[in-house]
């Protein structure tokens, strides 16, 4: 297969990565299962992506190659086979890569084949390199085609100095190359390439400076990258320059064109197993390799997140979590603080320290200080006895500098006056008061402030939270928040953060090490109020300032990411639990999704399906292997269809056989019930129910994860309006190219191989009887079987109608609620 080329089928390609797997795709290591020096034969593939159903979630991509394997170069006991020495090893969920060069005429060196490649220099070197003191640089004082070309000048004439570039090739296959060459003075060039027998094939050699030359080679390529070299030679350090770069199949040299044969992508992924069986009465390996997709790996990589590995990440210096659920001990203090001694006092029987009695909003436990009179409280501020609950931690010296340090606390204010986040000096332990430098947080008759004193530096900060956050009253308003105080600039700096938002202020205490003695937390019934509590958790210190993005980070993930858009947490898992580069998106989504507190442990695929479920969305991994998030309003950007299936070639349709309409049965709605996250009240739309609906009762039943109940209504009007009439949809339709002629059908092979989950087409079915059916459809699922030893090439197709003209858009003024403007056929 792709080894003797026919004009009227692609070039198929079966390569492999033996050094490296998930989440990597096949790299510059790569090996081909195809090559002849090594006796290998594919002769059948099958490849099946995609779902049965709109609603359905996609299931892995899985492929199929049989490999005829008569030397055992894929046994996983050939310790001396390629695929098994220098780096590579036969293993499960190697990279595997399959695909398909259509046309066969022109020049293979473009960016479809290989997105570095620039035939003409005009933006990029196109993957060009060199060593020894070589350089390369594009320049617009020399140029065969277009404005640019590559100016070589070598470190020296040696052959470590040579420019080299790879290209792809397909084995057993002749390929011809050719290459513009302007020399500036005195030198030789020359093309090299390794051929399939073993031997360097070489060019003529271009020896005239002044004038561009045309060097061409032609060669058998031996596997599925071939390394082409630029041979600098007789000047001590050759300069010259490169332009027109083309390599195509066949033994000639044509005329240079930039365009050339589309590589496409057939499939990306890892082989799973290589099960090794045998014909010819034992004699001969037969392969029959099975792989899947990234979503197969994504089913079984598990999400792992937490607060405390967040914090981590960070390198504090003390971590404080206050989880205990009993009195805390100089063992369980917390990271960084070895030795130190935590000291309760409860300065009557009214306070207490309630050890694990409150918990954050992902259900860890929490700290409570609680101070209650049963006498009037005094109406000043100051502390009397009685009236007090303080709990400090002392014999951990904590040494900051204000040229950079954060201070962080979570923390819930119910009631009453309470200080928290104080770092000090000095601290009176019966009447609980601070002297020489400190920090804290403070509450008082519904303010919230910020305090930094350094009578060293005559500093006296206090801040309110107004200047932070813009709210001026609201505290204790009974919730969690997170606030941290940052020192920065060489003392002249203080960044002060609350929850999600953070401000800048200038303070002149210069370059001050400070050190504090005690940490401390109170809560005291002064200014009247006769009861004071606060829940404190997850307090750090750090040397440095963290950064503001940090610290959003930390408050991000203290508050489960709740309110994040759902592009955005699909990537963010994807660049935590997958790549940061390996996967791509289609719109960043439109939901509010709840917190990410279920997430931890949970699998990636399961999680992710469930936000795409919610935003109504797509996710896939595609023919190139990339993981792919498609929002609600993706298909629906391209309002053109790519091709026409139908029975007029002549007029540029696609012929099928056969095609088969049929309604889908699963989704047809006549109400739902539907459920989100931290409520325990299901909506039932329409409620009352619909009586003797048009298919029975059916009811959707999910949960949807949204934030707030206007979400549901809406989710569920779209399920129960879009859903809501049955729709014919394209059971089966399939395309055999193999057996059609490119000439008259041009369309046919570039309309299989681009093939691709969502994307549109129109189908029209004539029938004898003189009823036409056309309409819109979107690919749901593709599935290629390729035969070389039948020579047939069939493809076949699962396809939804495009029967809704919008997406449901929350927010849009026209199609944002859909009860009242929103089309719905």
């Amino acid at each position: 297969m792709g080894v003797l080329p026919n004009p009227n089928w692609p070039v198929v390609s079966v390569e492999v990565d033996c050094t490296q797997g998930p989440p990597n795709l096949v790299g510059a290591s790569r090996m081909s299962l195809m090559a002849p020096n090594r006796q290998m034969v594919v002769d059948e593939i099958t490849i099946k992506r995609g779902r049965q159903f709109e609603l359905n979630t996609m299931e892995a991509g899985t492929a199929t190659v049989s490999v005829i394997d008569p030397l055992e170069m894929i046994n996983p006991a050939n310790t001396a086979s390629p695929f098994n020495t220098g780096g590579n090893t036969i293993d499960s969920y190697r990279c595997i890569g399959i695909y398909a060069y259509w046309p066969l005429t022109g020049n293979l060196y473009n960016s479809t084949v290989f997105a570095n490649y620039d035939s003409s220099f005009e933006s990029q070197v196109g993957s060009f390199t060199a060593g020894g003191g070589t350089t390369l640089a594009l320049s617009t004082a020399q140029a065969w085609v277009g404005t640019h070309s590559l100016l070589v000048t070598q470190g020296s004439a040696s052959s470590g100095a040579w420019p080299t570039v790879p290209l792809d090739t397909v084995p057993g296959m002749v390929h011809t190359i050719g290459v513009q060459v302007y020399l500036t003075g005195t030198a030789t060039v020359q093309l090299r390439v390794p051929d399939q027998s073993g031997a360097t094939m070489t060019s003529a050699t271009a020896s005239t400076p002044g004038v561009w030359t045309r060097l061409t080679v032609t060669f058998t390529a031996a596997d599925c990258i071939t390394t082409l070299t630029v041979a600098g030679a007789v000047a001590t350090t050759p300069t010259y320059y490169l332009d027109g770069v083309q390599y195509e199949f066949g033994a000639t040299a044509s005329a240079y064109t930039a365009s050339g044969p589309r590589r496409y992508r057939l499939f990306s992924g890892y082989v799973e197993q290589w099960p090794q069986d045998w014909d010819k009465g034992g004699q001969r390996g037969i392969r029959k390799i099975e792989c899947v997709d990234a979503l197969a790996i994504l089913s079984r990589t598990p999400i792992v997140q937490s607060y405390a590995a967040t914090v981590a990440g960070d390198s504090p210096l003390v971590s404080i979590p206050f989880d205990n659920t009993a009195s805390m001990t100089t063992a369980d203090v917390g990271t960084g603080m070895t030795g130190a001694i935590p000291v309760e006092l409860p300065n009557s029987s009214n306070g207490s320290l309630q050890w694990g009695s409150d918990t954050n909003l992902d259900g860890t436990k929490a700290l409570t200080l609680n101070q209650r009179n049963a006498a009037t409280p005094p109406a000043g501020g100051g502390v009397v006895t009685g009236n007090q609950t303080l709990f400090e931690i002392t014999n951990r010296p904590i040494s900051l500098s204000t040229t950079g340090a954060t201070v962080e606390i979570w923390a819930r204010n119910s009631s009453g006056v309470n200080n928290f986040m104080g770092l000090t000096e000095a601290i009176d332990p019966i009447a609980g008061t601070v002297s020489g430098s400190y920090l804290d947080i403070e509450t008082n008759a519904g303010k919230l402030q910020f305090h930094v004193v350094d009578p060293a530096s005559s500093t006296n900060a206090l801040i309110n939270i107004s200047n932070v956050t813009g709210l001026v009253s609201g505290y204790p308003d009974g919730q969690w928040h997170y606030y941290a105080l940052t020192f920065y600039a060489n003392g002249t700096g203080l960044a002060l953060t609350v929850d999600g938002t953070e401000a800048d202020f200038g303070i002149s205490m210069g370059v001050r090490q400070i050190g504090y003695l005690f940490a401390f937390f109170t809560a005291f019934t002064g200014y009247g109020d006769p009861q004071s509590q606060v829940s404190v958790s997850r307090m750090a210190v750090y040397t440095r300032d963290i950064s503001s993005g940090n610290r959003n980070n930390h408050y991000q993930r203290g508050i489960g990411y709740a309110g994040e858009i759902s592009g955005a947490r699909v990537f963010r898992l994807l660049t935590a639990n997958w790549s940061a580069a390996n996967w791509q998106n289609s719109g960043n989504g439109y939901l509010a999704l709840a917190n990410d507190f279920s997430y931890n442990g949970r699998y990636m695929l399961d999680v992710i399906q469930e936000i795409t479920d919610t935003e109504n969305g797509q996710f896939y991994a595609t023919g190139n292997g990339l993981p792919t998030w498609e929002d609600r309003t993706a298909r629906y950007k391209s309002q053109t269809p790519l091709y026409v299936f139908g029975e007029h070639a002549d007029s540029g349709e696609i012929p099928y056989v056969p095609l088969t309409y049929g309604f889908d049965p699963n989704y047809t709605y006549s109400g739902a019930t539907l459920s989100r996250p931290d409520s325990t009240t299901p909506l039932v739309y329409p409620n009352p129910p619909v009586v003797n609906p048009p298919y029975g009762q059916r009811i959707v039943q999910k949960t949807v994860q949204c934030t707030n109940d206007f979400d549901l209504q809406q989710a569920a009007m779209f399920y129960t309006t879009r859903y809501g009439k049955t729709k014919l949809r394209v059971k089966t339709l399939s395309v055999t190219p193999s057996a059609l002629n490119p000439v008259t059908r041009p369309n046919a092979w570039p309309a299989v191989l681009g093939a691709e989950i969502s994307q549109r087409h129109t189908v029209t079915r004539r029938t004898s009887a003189g009823v036409t059916m056309t309409g819109d459809h979107y690919i749901e699922s593709l599935n290629h079987k390729i035969s070389a030893k039948s020579l047939t090439w069939q493809t076949d197709f699962e396809m939804s109608p495009v029967f809704v003209p919008r997406a449901w858009v929350l927010g849009d003024a026209t199609y944002g609620a859909l009860g009242s403007n929103a089309i719905i056929y």
